[in-house]
Parts: structure tokens; C-alpha cells; sequence
């Protein structure tokens, strides 16, 4: 008799965990008052966490939420987060959409510290994961693809680190002011692969086969140690005052670099086989310097305005050739 009434309760434990959103709750063993079992704590006050156990949810409470398999949604968003301070863990797992459904995970209103790491978003009419309003934030190894619209947006001061965006309609990673989005890869995606607001840093990144640029940044940026390749536009796009160090930008349509602003540098990158191997826009762009960079296998290596911009000695041809350069400029482009 004990043992069916210990069966019983076990299924209705099931039942109440399956729900969409539900308390991980593991009491602690029992035991008498100061024995060892009295005193080990239960699951849920080591680490407080929520189960999502089906779709659509909205999460309006701060804490700690995580799936147990992975959930497929037919209707609207998937994971509405409608409060501060949540984290989400993808726990490995998949958020499939499917007809009817809108964007993957979708932060609704102004939100700040939201976390959200560790799966993948796929298939959804929408955005992957629509966070552009979650401030002061962070995505970690989020994969998103073939998603209808963007694959990632998240807002400002926002940390990016280990995610991919492949095949999506839109941007690939998409960030707002003051972000850093590190060790991430977007490639095939309908707009950009990377594209941050002003202030923000891009770094140890690949992007290719984009629609647009591989990586576009706006005013005062850093694009360092990255590679951009086979997009249809330029490879890296920049406003003014940024500095682009030491990356790569090969088999780009248009240009390995473009510049659209003033006041950048251009410092140690290898651009090959491109339309134009460094390009500055008569338009606005002056007053920027250009050092230290080969080009090879270009159109056409280096393009710039002719209205102040500081570009280093060009080596080319014959004063490149045989083991020793025509020159000791420590600042000389190269061309071949």
C-alpha cells in the first residue's frame, strides 16, 4: 500500500514539473533536528531555478530559468521576458518555431541585466532572439539560424561572447552602444553578419557570405584580430574614429576595407582579393591613417579621398621584389 501511495505522489510530483513554467523544487532529506540529513540543503536554495517546460511563456519575476527538452511554439514568441535580472539557460537545448510563430526569445519594454546562454533558435518568423531592448546585458554561446528575420539583437552595454548567426533573414548579431561581442561567427545571413552602434568592440569574430557587409560598425569602434570574407559589400565597414587592427578581409564584392568617416586608423590588416583592398570615401572621409597593411590580389589596393588622409609609403612591384625592401619606413603599405 505505502509503495502505491509513493508511486502516486511521484507521478503528480511529473505532472506539476511538465508545466510551462514550474519551481525546480527537490526538498532535503529528512532527519532528525541536528543530524546531518536535517542540515544538507534541497536543490532549489543552492541554486534557486524555474523550469520552462512549454511554450509560449512569459517570464514577469526575476530568478533563474532553464528547459529540461527542447520546445517547439506554433503561436506568437516563444519566451517572453517581461522583468529585470533573468537569467535563461538554454540547458543545450533547441527553441524551435513553426507557423504562426513570431521571434524565438523577445525581451518586451526597456530591461536590464538579462542573461542568456547555452542553445539554439531556430526556425522562427521572426527574430531569433529579439533582446534590443535588454540593457546592460549578455548573450554566451547562443547558436541562431534560419530564422525569417535578424538572428541576434540585444541592446546597450551588452557583452556577446561565443554565438553564432548563420542563414538568417536579416542581420546576423546586431548590438547596440557600448558592446563587446567577442569569439562570435555570422555567416550567410540577409543583411550584416556583425553590426554594432557607436563605442562598441568587435573582436576575434569571422563573418562571411553575408548579404551586406561582414562586419559594420558606427563611430569610435574597434575591429581587431577578425576575418570577413565572400560578402556581397565590403568585408568591414567603419564611421569615423575607429581603429581596424590586424584582420583579415578576403574575396569581398566591393571592398576589404571601407571607411565612411574621418579620423580612423587602419592599422596592420591583410586584405586580399578584393574589389578594392582599403577603400575611403570621397564622402566625408578625410584625416585618417592607413599603416602597416598588405594588399594582395585586389582590383585595386588602396582607394583613398584626396582631401587629407595619411596614407604610409606604398610598396609595390619591383621594390618588393628579392629578399630585401627598397625601404626602412616601419610605416610602409604593401601592395603586390
Amino acid at each position: 500500500m505505502n509503495r502505491h501511495a509513493n508511486l502516486t505522489a511521484g507521478y503528480l510530483a511529473l505532472a506539476l514539473l511538465c508545466g510551462p513554467l514550474a519551481n525546480a523544487q527537490i526538498t532535503g532529506p529528512p532527519g532528525p533536528p541536528g543530524s546531518d540529513e536535517a542540515r544538507m540543503k534541497s536543490l532549489n536554495q543552492v541554486e534557486p531555478r524555474h523550469i520552462i517546460g512549454g511554450l509560449p511563456v512569459t517570464i514577469v519575476e526575476p530568478g533563474a530559468y532553464y528547459l529540461i527538452h527542447p520546445l517547439v511554439c506554433t503561436d506568437g514568441n516563444g519566451i517572453t521576458i517581461a522583468c529585470d535580472d533573468v537569467e535563461l539557460d538554454l540547458n543545450g537545448l533547441s527553441l524551435e518555431g513553426q507557423a504562426g510563430s513570431s521571434n524565438g526569445v523577445f525581451v518586451a519594454g526597456t530591461r536590464h541585466n538579462i542573461t542568456i546562454r547555452n542553445g539554439t533558435i531556430r526556425y522562427w518568423r521572426g527574430a531569433g532572439l529579439d533582446a534590443s531592448n535588454a540593457n546592460e546585458s549578455r548573450l554566451e554561446c547562443v547558436t541562431v539560424y534560419t530564422n525569417n528575420g535578424a538572428g541576434i539583437m540585444i541592446g546597450e552595454n551588452a557583452l556577446v561572447t561565443g554565438c553564432g548567426a548563420f542563414k538568417n533573414g536579416g542581420n546576423g548579431i546586431q548590438a547596440g552602444t557600448d558592446a563587446t561581442v567577442r569569439d562570435c561567427k555570422a555567416r550567410d545571413n540577409g543583411g550584416n553578419g556583425i553590426l554594432v552602434s557607436a563605442r562598441s568592440k568587435i573582436i576575434d569574430c569571422s563573418a562571411s557570405g553575408n548579404s551586406h557587409a561582414g562586419i559594420a560598425v558606427d563611430s569610435y569602434c574597434t575591429v581587431r584580430e577578425c576575418l570577413a570574407t565572400q560578402n556581397v559589400q565590403d568585408g568591414i565597414l567603419a564611421m569615423s574614429k575607429c581603429r581596424i587592427i590586424n584582420n583579415d578581409a578576403g574575396e569581398n564584392s566591393q571592398n576589404g576595407i571601407r571607411l565612411q568617416g574621418s579620423g580612423s586608423r587602419v592599422d596592420g590588416n591583410n586584405v586580399t582579393d578584393n574589389g578594392t583592398g582599403i577603400f575611403i570615401d570621397d564622402n566625408g572621409g578625410f584625416g585618417n591613417l592607413i599603416v602597416r597593411n598588405t594588399a594582395s590580389g585586389n582590383t585595386n589596393g588602396y582607394a583613398t579621398s584626396t582631401i587629407g588622409d595619411f596614407l604610409g609609403q606604398v610598396l609595390a612591384g619591383p621594390e618588393i621584389q628579392g629578399n630585401e625592401f627598397s625601404t626602412t619606413d616601419p610605416w610602409a603599405n604593401f601592395e603586390f
